[in-house]
């Protein structure tokens, strides 16, 4: 397979630890790898002029619609909220949503190959041994294309999530300046009780949080780099895509591992604050002076321990009968 010899390429990578523990891999394909892939025709898609003809051009280069995190499946309603005539938000911490696109019918020899690898036991196996996964995982993989208007906040990913991996394949020029490229965050000070809060409480699921209370620590921004990591309470994430589409599309091959489904009650963000207003903070400071790295038991008598207990005992009882939805990632 023309793809085998990535293995030893991810393999050999060393671990980055900021803002979390992750890889990325800068110049993941051979060069001429990378430029046929990006030069292929379905990805590579012709300019249009409106949209209509853009998402008409997606289905006839073998692309349909998913269900995706910040993304509503529906082309009229996706078209409604493009063209002013809706203000819906995906989420309470969003100002807009996209639509996602997965390529499902491909008519290229480079993109099925590269597509075959993915699927690959070797690769499968390999990512697996590297992450330590132990548990069970099922495979979701694609090629993507996202619109305008895509947006996801910062988050960490639902528990169920094993493995995140993300390869920038942009068609066009110049593609690391146009706004639509994955972020990667810390919690500001002021809200690392969050982060303490996932820690103690692994039987309760993890919300999208609003922008300001995360700073960005680096961007995804170069062609041909792929990202890998591990979801954990700290791997913050986050997309707003503003951008043309109809000129060229951010296009990503992307996967995630799932574990066995759980059903968790989501403790959502503002939980945070309003026990942060319960506790008589400012300027919604439930730290305090507090340092977020003490032990969580440590908290029990102060004022970041009487949030987190705020969070739990006033939220959970209220959560146990909800469905945690496996589409917020």
């Amino acid at each position: 397979m023309r793809y085998d010899y990535l293995t030893d390429k991810i393999w050999n990578a060393p671990f980055l630890e900021a803002p979390f523990r992750h890889l990325e891999i800068r110049n993941f394909l051979e060069t001429q790898n990378f430029e046929r892939i990006i030069n292929s025709p379905q990805i590579s898609l012709p300019q249009v002029g409106t949209t209509e003809e853009l998402i008409d051009e997606l289905h006839r280069s073998g692309y349909d619609t998913i269900q995706f995190p910040g993304c509503v499946a529906s082309e009229s309603e996706y078209l409604d909220w493009f063209h002013g005539r809706s203000k819906k938000k995906w989420h309470a911490t969003t100002e807009s949503f996209g639509i996602v696109f997965r390529l499902n019918n491909s008519a290229n020899e480079d993109l099925v190959d590269l597509n075959s690898y993915f699927h690959s036991n070797s690769f499968v196996d390999m990512l697996i041994e590297k992450f330590q996964i132990s548990d069970p995982v099922t495979l979701d993989t694609g090629l993507q294309k996202y619109l305008h208007g895509y947006e996801i906040s910062p988050h960490p990913d639902i528990r169920r999530k094993a493995l995140a991996w993300m390869l920038n394949v942009n068609p066009g020029k110049v593609t690391q300046k146009i706004n639509y490229h994955t972020l990667y965050l810390k919690l500001k000070d002021q809200w690392a009780v969050i982060s303490e809060f996932w820690r103690g409480n692994k039987d309760i699921d993890r919300d999208w949080l609003p922008w300001d209370w995360c700073e960005p620590e680096k961007q995804q921004t170069e062609n041909n780099s792929m990202v890998f990591f591990r979801p954990c309470l700290n791997s913050l994430h986050a997309v707003k895509a503003d951008y043309d589409h109809l000129v060229s599309q951010h296009t990503q091959y992307y996967s995630h591992r799932w574990l066995e489904k759980v059903n968790r009650p989501l403790a959502r963000f503002h939980n945070f604050e309003i026990a942060a207003q319960m506790m008589g903070s400012k300027n919604h400071d439930p730290v305090s002076k507090l340092k977020s790295s003490e032990p969580l038991r440590r908290f029990k008598s102060s004022r970041i321990g009487s949030v987190v207990k705020s969070v739990r005992d006033t939220f959970l009882p209220k959560s146990k009968a909800k469905k945690t939805r496996d589409v917020e990632s």
